[in-house]
């Protein structure tokens, strides 16, 4: 019943976008005529940054969202399928960034992504609706792939605490094309800044600094490609997956990108002692033998790739 409904407020937003489109900023919505700090919400003058200067991007904020128009022109759009309020909000950001007076030639336009299901289940992303009126104002390229949400994660909206809503979107983004990043400027386009935990965790996967640490099982150990082939051909391992393992060659690849500070591997022949970890004794089973994998990885390094697990830590550039 709840779908049923869901549904019929959307074929109602629909109608309505159709029959009144929205072409123009409802009366009586207050412009902001600066930048902002992200960390303490300080005006910039000049857009200057004065205050923390450290700070990874400067905040732009069109209008208020405490204005009970804005309110409901966002919620409209996101949870009623009022796709033509975008071309509203889009007219509001684009005035501001015009009164701005910022010189945005070399900029890129990125849309705040939000995962697969959700957007199959809206219909749209609306951060990208908004993206796109913004790149087709100013000329600038509309880079919705750059970014890409890796994991599901609950709304921000559900999420009252600022620690829990920076817990729920950690390491939750990734960039498609590290090459693309590099000396960018961007436009990170959202509807809501309230805690800053969303742009702060895209400002740092953009950043140079940004850091990835990463446990993985290679694409060369004869018993995890056994249980990969054996998942796939059950169903719960996609092709996709399958074809995406990582490899020894792919931190080579990483090296253009990325410093490799350290890289580790581990659980050769001390695989056979994870069994009895916890059993009497199991524990000091378990070192002696990470510590023979260790004199076989120095004596003979092409048997790294074999290790059952690799860990690395990899820091831009």
């Amino acid at each position: 019943m709840h779908k049923v409904i869901e549904l019929a407020e959307k074929v109602k937003g629909w109608v309505l976008d159709i029959l009144f489109p929205i072409s123009s900023l409802p009366v009586g919505i207050k412009l902001n005529q600066t930048l902002f700090c992200p960390t303490c919400r300080a005006r910039l003058p000049n857009n200057t940054k004065i205050c923390h200067k450290k700070s990874q991007y400067k905040l732009g904020a069109a209008s208020s969202y405490s204005d009970a128009k804005i309110r409901r022109l966002i919620w409209q759009l996101k949870y009623r399928g009022r796709t033509g309020n975008s071309v509203c909000l889009g007219i509001l950001l684009t005035d501001y960034l015009k009164n701005l007076g910022i010189n945005l030639k070399n900029y890129s336009v990125i849309p705040v992504p939000i995962s697969k299901n959700r957007e199959q289940k809206r219909g749209y992303n609306h951060a990208k609706l908004i993206a796109k009126i913004i790149s087709g104002n100013f000329n600038l390229p509309l880079e919705e792939e750059m970014i890409f949400k890796n994991r599901e994660t609950l709304p921000q909206a559900e999420v009252k605490d600022w620690e829990e809503r920076k817990k729920n979107l950690k390491d939750c983004f990734s960039i498609t094309d590290a090459a693309k990043v590099k000396n960018k400027n961007f436009i990170i386009v959202d509807d809501v800044f309230t805690s800053g935990a969303t742009l702060n965790e895209i400002a740092r996967v953009l950043k140079p600094g940004g850091f990835l640490i990463g446990i993985e099982t290679l694409a060369h150990h004869p018993l995890a490609n056994l249980k990969r082939r054996l998942n796939r051909r059950c169903g719960v391992r996609t092709d996709w997956a399958a074809s995406h393992i990582m490899k020894i060659n792919d931190f080579k690849t990483a090296n253009q990108y990325f410093n490799a500070v350290e890289i580790r591997f581990f659980h050769f022949i001390s695989l056979v002692a994870i069994p009895f970890q916890n059993l009497p004794g199991g524990s000091l089973f378990v070192k002696i033998m990470n510590n023979i994998d260790k004199i076989i990885f120095l004596l003979f390094p092409f048997l790294k790739r074999y290790g059952f697990k690799s860990v690395f830590i990899l820091i831009k550039k």
